[in-house]
């Protein structure tokens, strides 16, 4: 069976917030569980408490591994929503009504959810001493971000979608 990107969705909130075992979520979504543990480790997905865990150990390292790891799947996810909304610009017209009126709120939905975890980010980047720099400090990319957004959103209007649900 192939999951939605809500049936993920779902899936990632098991397993950070439920904490439930890969088998179990395997289960309930009727995917194997290398599906799952692939997805997991594609998407940065980690458990709540494993964060405070590291730091409550004074981990600093592996709190630092951690971000860092998250910090690559923010990256990638961004990537992936920028490559969709291209594809979807340069089909220009072909979406319409209700379909296109869905794919704008799904966009936005995921824009915002990646806009959250930027900021957690941030935090968690504040709090470590040993995390090595990227070479770009936070309002660095808070501006990158609003630049792919701002350039996103000019090929939408210029390829005729209008942004609005």
């Amino acid at each position: 069976m192939h999951l939605t990107a809500e049936g993920w969705a779902a899936a990632r909130r098991l397993f950070e917030q439920d904490q439930l075992h890969v088998a179990v979520i395997a289960e309930m979504m009727e995917v194997t569980q290398a599906t799952v543990a692939r997805r997991a480790r594609a998407d940065g997905w980690v458990r709540h408490g494993a964060v405070r865990d590291l730091i409550e150990a004074g981990d600093t390292r592996g709190v630092a591994r951690m971000v860092a790891r998250l910090t690559r799947a923010f990256e990638i996810q961004i990537a992936a929503v920028e490559s969709q909304l291209r594809g979807e610009a340069a089909a220009g017209a072909a979406l319409k009504g209700g379909e296109a009126a869905g794919h704008v709120e799904r966009n936005a939905r995921t824009l915002g959810s990646l806009a959250k975890t930027l900021d957690i980010l941030i935090e968690l980047r504040a709090g470590i001493k040993d995390l090595e720099p990227s070479g770009k400090d936070e309002d660095a990319l808070r501006q990158e971000l609003a630049d792919r957004l701002d350039r996103l959103c000019r090929q939408g209007r210029a390829a005729g979608v209008s942004g609005r649900a």
